[in-house]
């Protein structure tokens, strides 16, 4: 735990925030403040209002309103700023680690292998980083995941009704906090079913059915009654070919997206899937990926012997509750990204943490010493291989301050727009600046973000075009090399051609590396003068620098994950 804090929360400005960290966050300031100048992330038709303060209970099609409600203290005492936003997700993921040791030792009943699954948890570069960049929403499906297992795992060593009851409404909060919790939800029974048939219609009667089912249906209540439709409102975005659904999973077979899946996971266990979004660099060596993959075969040898078969059960049911969440989401439409693969945590730390107690019990006389021995090197070198792959990260970190999308720069942006142009409404034509900037600037800052409709195949008109037609407006781009969707930003400059308008270049922010990364645009009418466009244009066109430091790349639009906001001037999430 001691690692976990001192990882995940050091030099908590890096990188800089991230759009998809931020979006159920602005809503919970829109609530303490009663309201802010600019959208926030919502669904049309769930808002409540509590004491005159809006509060919707779906945030996008499939995520609702969890962070934002548990946000909302955090908000009320410190805003939003990089440390009260990131304190809040690393102490929720902390307590999932608190869980899932509590899950673990109920399932082993053994402390060391729970103990010894946790170490590599905690360490686990993508556990660290997810936890302090929370942009899947990742932490609170941690939780809601590790209580939840806690509990059932209870209720079937015990018999207690109270304790089915307490992990199915945790279940239901999962899926109420994102859709595809519900992978979880099908994977725990199915493999309770497939590895213990007779136990659980033993363990279940008509009562334990209809508690556990009223118990599931009050944690995903809002989500439930968002989905009192046919087709569902979850599922219509996905019916209808969204961005995400059409550009999400790779071609392939449902056997081919497996194999995807697993390469994903690999590249999640050493790091190398967040270094390069961070930083622009591979992982460490994949120590932990071979090992627990090689312990999850062997878990599933060890217990296809009759022999070991029960000794072998709660280490089989682990992977085999991971496997069948990498399989939902091989199957899944969308359901390619990183942080959908998450979901599948800790199946391979616990599959690991099992074979090496196991392993060594398993054994008699001096063999079981040197098993022991080899286990506890294994381990030690993993936790190493994952620590300095974190620090590394972390120091590159402190070099560069991020890459594109997550670059610090972001910082820079907001600084100059709420000095220079705070009481003029900035226009965001490029997905991950909009939420970021209503978000660091504590709603002071008025804006709309249009990268939406100007990257849609239908021609710009009505309110889109009306918002290109502001003088008084700021427009915030990503440079062309950087820009996260380029039809969006040719289309904003051909529509201006085409009104008889022109974008004048205002001001220009940097990385730390001298890079260009954000330009601010004015819109002109194209007759003015050449020389007082240009007199115009730089009298504010001095380029602020972040510190000097090393490269940055942009990262393409298929890492996004869940953003979201009202539809007339928002971005689309992946699912």
């Amino acid at each position: 735990m001691a690692a976990f804090a001192g990882l995940a929360s050091y030099d908590l400005r890096v990188p800089g925030v991230y759009y998809d960290e931020l979006f159920q966050l602005t809503t919970a300031l829109a609530f303490v403040k009663g309201g802010l100048g600019s959208a926030v992330a919502w669904v049309p038709g769930t808002e409540i209002s509590i004491a005159g303060h809006p509060l919707p209970l779906m945030a996008h099609s499939y995520i609702g309103a969890v962070k934002t409600i548990a946000f909302v203290p955090v908000a009320a005492a410190f805003g939003i700023s990089p440390a009260s936003a990131r304190v809040f997700t690393i102490a929720v993921a902390a307590l999932s680690l608190v869980f899932t040791y509590l899950f673990a030792w109920r399932l082993f009943r053994r402390a060391t292998i729970a103990a010894v699954g946790i170490v590599l948890l905690a360490t686990d570069p993508s556990f660290v980083f997810y936890s302090r960049v929370d942009f899947g929403p990742s932490v609170f499906m941690f939780l809601f995941k590790a209580i939840g297992l806690w509990q059932l795992v209870d209720w079937w060593r015990s018999g207690q009704l109270r304790s089915l009851v307490v992990g199915a409404f945790a279940f239901g909060l999962g899926v109420y906090d994102k859709a595809n919790f519900l992978w979880i939800v099908a994977a725990v029974p199915l493999a309770a079913v497939v590895l213990d048939y007779r136990g659980v219609v033993r363990r279940l009667d008509r009562r334990a059915v209809l508690s556990a089912g009223a118990a599931f249906a009050l944690g995903c209540l809002p989500f439930l009654a968002y989905n009192a439709s046919w087709p569902p409102r979850t599922l219509q975005p996905a019916l209808k070919g969204t961005l995400h659904v059409a550009g999400g999973n790779p071609s392939g077979n449902p056997v081919v997206q497996l194999w995807l899946r697993t390469q994903q996971l690999v590249r999640l266990l050493d790091g190398t899937t967040l270094s390069e979004l961070f930083v622009g660099r591979g992982g460490g060596f994949p120590l932990l990926p071979a090992l627990s993959l090689g312990a999850a075969g062997a878990v599933a040898v060890l217990f296809a012997l009759p022999s070991l078969r029960p000794r072998m059960r709660p280490a089989m049911f682990v992977v085999l509750s991971g496997l069948l969440v990498l399989v939902a989401s091989a199957l899944t439409p969308g359901g390619s990204y990183p942080h959908h693969v998450l979901l599948a945590y800790p199946a391979p730390h616990l599959a690991l943490a099992a074979i090496v107690v196991e392993a060594a019990r398993l054994l008699r006389g001096r063999t079981r010493l040197v098993a022991a021995g080899v286990g506890a090197a294994a381990v030690a070198a993993t936790v190493a291989v994952s620590v300095g792959t974190t620090v590394d990260v972390l120091s590159r970190l402190g070099q560069t301050g991020g890459e594109g999308n997550f670059s610090d720069s972001i910082y820079t942006l907001e600084r100059y727009l709420v000095r220079h142009d705070g009481a003029y409404r900035f226009v965001a034509i490029d997905w991950g600046i909009y939420q970021n900037l209503i978000a660091l600037s504590g709603g002071s800052l008025r804006g709309v973000e249009l990268w939406d409709p100007l990257n849609a195949s239908r021609p710009v008109r009505g309110s889109a075009l009306t918002e290109l037609a502001d003088p008084s407006a700021r427009y915030v781009l990503h440079t062309a090399s950087e820009t996260n969707f380029p039809r969006a930003r040719a289309r904003f400059f051909a529509a201006l051609r085409g009104e008889g308008r022109r974008a004048c270049l205002e001001h220009v922010v940097r990385t730390r590396q001298g890079r260009p990364l954000f330009e601010v645009y004015r819109v002109t009418s194209a007759g003015s003068s050449a020389g007082g466009l240009v007199r115009a244009c730089s009298i504010t066109s001095a380029r602020i620098w972040s510190r000097p430091s090393l490269g940055v790349h942009a990262i393409a639009a298929p890492i996004f994950s869940s953003a979201g906001s009202r539809w007339s001037v928002s971005s689309i999430p992946s699912p």
